[in-house]
């Protein structure tokens, strides 16, 4: 792990447009406020502080005009771990991948400033767990590794969630590997909220090039149910066309709403994951 962390030192995870809500923190707003980024002037009021007066312009113009300056904000980063039964599969396990790119995004996030915010997904009932400072990092390292994969994958969940509904904006990390009804009512959901979205879709080699014979046994993670099957050429390029489409259709969907997606194996490098995630910033 320490490892994996000095590869991502050096990234950083800003927003891709001003923010219009947050804390008084490191990256610039819409909003007007103290810091020395300049903004727009605006004609003088009495009750305006007179050391914001622009006095050369008073001399261009003798008019009173006001210097602005957008506010800097701390953004709110979270991340949306999909811990349902369909993640504990695969050689190299998908939700082994999703907790490690969440440590490493809780790193970043709480080494420059910001607030970090984890919230397993399934059908259950988790909370928030939010925090703030480096030396919370092993708060949630420990945090982290105590969350197992349980239950069904219900993207409705969080729209449900109390604690997404009492603030706004933000930048929104969706890690998951996809399997699940109504994934497009989340997306629109935290777009609607004027969340910046990345989703992260984890698939195992698996499930993308299936290593199958003749007969096949197809059990459901979450809900148990066998179904037997014979396989055959033709079965196979339709499983392939099948899988292809449900990511292309992933892609497509995160494209039309300006969210950025990344693919990602359950075996692929998780830096490198993070790099061309952050990159797409």
């Amino acid at each position: 792990m320490d490892d994996f962390l000095r590869q991502i030192s050096d990234l950083k995870i800003k927003p891709r447009k001003k923010l219009t809500y947050g804390e008084t923190g490191n990256y610039r707003s819409q909003s007007l406020g103290n810091s020395m980024d300049f903004y727009d002037h605006r004609q003088y009021i009495p009750q305006d502080d007179v050391r914001r007066i622009d006095w050369k312009a008073y001399m261009r113009t003798k008019n009173l005009y006001i210097r602005q300056f957008t506010e800097e904000k701390t953004v709110h980063i979270k991340v949306i771990m999909d811990n349902s039964l369909s993640m504990d599969y695969g050689t190299s396990v998908k939700f082994d991948l999703a907790k490690t790119l969440t440590k490493g995004i809780g790193y970043l996030t709480l080494n420059q400033g910001d607030i970090f915010s984890f919230i397993p997904l399934n059908n259950g009932t988790y909370g928030e767990t939010s925090i703030k400072g480096k030396d919370k990092f092993y708060q949630l390292f420990k945090v982290l590794d105590s969350i197992s994969c349980e239950g069904m994958t219900d993207y409705e969940n969080i729209i449900r969630l109390n604690e997404f509904n009492r603030e706004r904006g933000g930048i929104t990390f969706l890690i998951t590997d996809g399997f699940g009804e109504n994934i497009d009512k989340v997306l629109d959901f935290l777009c609607g909220r004027g969340e910046e979205v990345l989703f992260i879709q984890i698939l195992s080699e698996d499930e993308v090039e299936p290593e199958v014979n003749d007969k096949l046994k197809l059990i459901d993670k979450e809900t148990n149910e066998i179904v037997k099957i014979d396989i055959n050429r033709i079965m196979k390029d339709m499983y392939k066309k099948k899988i292809n489409s449900f990511i292309d259709n992933n892609r497509s969907m995160s494209l039309k709403r300006d969210i950025v997606y990344t693919f990602a194996l359950s075996s692929d490098s998780p830096q490198e994951i993070l790099r061309k995630t952050i990159g797409g910033m």
